[in-house]
């Protein structure tokens, strides 16, 4: 049994490196930050958890950081929006 922990961690290191080369990095920081979201808004139906305004507050506050976080808030630049051109990038020296 004490090997379980150890597959736990190379399995998924292989499929986070697999996901990174079909995704690109951006994508799955973004997959994987929505998982704790996700575990929330699923245990209502199935754990039969309280759903309050609060925790819909935090998941949608959490959600916008790490939209935020990602894109480096490019992702609604008003300088951008409905114009057509494309957002900012950053070059990192």
């Amino acid at each position: 049994m004490k090997y379980l922990p150890v597959l736990g961690v190379v399995l998924n290191s292989q499929k986070r490196e697999f996901v990174c080369q079909v995704f690109g990095p951006s994508r799955t920081t973004m997959i994987t930050a929505l998982c704790p979201g996700l575990a929330a808004l699923i245990a209502v139906p199935v754990l039969g958890e309280p759903l309050s305004a609060l925790i819909l507050l935090g998941l949608a506050a959490v959600t916008a950081g790490m939209v935020v976080g990602v894109t480096g808030g490019d992702a609604v630049s008003p300088v951008t929006a409905g114009t057509g051109a494309a957002p900012r990038t950053q070059t990192l020296v």
